[in-house]
């Protein structure tokens, strides 16, 4: 009996490439990312999720 071993993925999965940066965000939205972090910490404006230091 022969079995097989799926063949390893070409390149690895982008876990986060539907998530943007607060500075990607900003940018899009004409503000300053200070803005956003304030906006944040009053839990205004669009809900955001950190991964380690990083805020999506």
């Amino acid at each position: 009996m022969q079995t097989t071993v799926p063949a390893p993925q070409d390149k690895p999965l982008n876990l986060l490439a539907d998530w943007i940066s607060r500075e990607q965000l900003a940018g899009e939205l004409g503000l300053a990312s200070d803005t956003l972090a304030r906006w944040e910490a009053r839990q205004l404006g669009p809900p955001c999720t950190r991964i380690g230091r990083k805020v999506l």
